[in-house]
């Protein structure tokens, strides 16, 4: 299911530069647009108290007819905030503050911290942060391996892990930056049903999910499959 225009336009209007906006407890006034996808747009704000920035999440699904396909929409966004809420507090996955929709049930927000630094994906191809630096190769890397080794002893699989999905913070004193895996949207948490092997993002795939849809095993790091 993918937004439409007149959807995204709708969350503009609604969170549009400036513009406070009430969301749980946090009393928030939005800075800026940080992206869109499939399933929602990204807007930064700060807390008109104290200043703290953070992420806001927003789903808006305006003109739908069909009442059990907002209700589908709404229990996807439910299960990502309660997957993502059973593994914020390690070090390397973005931490969750709280969720929230309108009067009307068809606006869903969700607020995380603001990982300044861009995702991944950008500081590979746009910035030299990694350039000539192995340290930081490896040291992100283990950080990424950290979090996703922490979901799965949580029971949870977060099944769509790729560059667009790991958070980065802005350099600190010492130049170096931290990573944070973000959006569980497609996570699940227990055994991965047969008919969702098929979840994720192509490029990103492990080669035996597709090895599953196309029923053949040789590529497959399962040792039950391996072909000689």
């Amino acid at each position: 299911m993918e937004t439409t225009h007149q959807q995204s336009s709708n969350i503009t209007k609604l969170f549009g530069n400036g513009n406070s906006v009430q969301i749980d407890s946090l009393a928030l006034k939005v800075s800026s647009a940080l992206g869109s996808g499939g399933f929602g747009d990204v807007f930064g704000a700060y807390d008109r108290l104290n200043g703290r920035r953070y992420a806001i999440k927003c789903l808006h699904w305006d003109g739908f007819d069909d009442i059990s396909e907002l209700k589908q929409v709404e229990d996807m966004f439910n299960t990502e905030f309660d997957l993502h809420s059973s593994v914020k507090s390690h070090d390397n996955i973005v931490n969750l503050h709280c969720k929230d929709q309108n009067g009307a049930g068809d606006t869903f927000y969700m607020v995380t911290d603001l990982c300044e630094g861009g995702d991944l994906d950008n500081t590979i191809y746009n910035t030299s942060y990694f350039w000539k630096h192995d340290d930081r190769i490896r040291e992100t890397m283990r950080q990424i391996i950290d979090a996703v080794g922490y979901c799965h002893s949580q029971g949870i699989s977060h099944r769509d892990i790729k560059p667009d999905n790991i958070l980065m913070s802005r350099e600190d004193q010492s130049g170096e930056r931290t990573c944070f895996l973000a959006d569980f949207g497609l996570a699940h948490r227990g055994p991965q049903p047969p008919d969702q092997y098929d979840v994720g993002t192509n490029n990103y795939k492990a080669p035996g999910m597709f090895a599953f849809r196309l029923s053949v095993r040789r590529f497959s790091s399962d040792r039950r499959f391996r072909t000689r």
